[in-house]
Formats: C-alpha cells, structure tokens, sequence
C-alpha cells in the first residue's frame, strides 16, 4: 500500500514537471520570437534611414 502511494505520488510529480517545462519552453518560444520580429523591425527601420541619407 505505501510503496503503490510512494509511486503515483512520483508519477504525479514528473507529470507536473513535465508540464512546466512544456509551458516554460513554449513561454521561452513565444519571447524569443518577439524579440526577434522587434530586432529585425529596428534593422529595417536603421536600413531604410541609411539609405535615405546616402
């Protein structure tokens, strides 16, 4: 009875874990992208400034 306890309590636990890291890695996905769009925003902006002053 206890050791059956001791192992749906473990599964449980990795169940939960498994799913932060999912949420974590896909919050991780989600920010980078962003940054990444701002960051090419801010280079074609810088481009077509250059460009302009050439």
């Amino acid at each position: 009875m206890n050791m059956l306890y001791l192992k749906s309590l473990l599964i449980l636990a990795v169940a939960i874990l498994s799913l932060a890291e999912a949420d974590v890695l896909n919050f991780v996905e989600h920010s980078s992208l962003s940054l990444s769009k701002k960051i090419g925003n801010f280079v074609k902006k810088e481009l077509k400034q250059v460009s302009k002053a050439s």
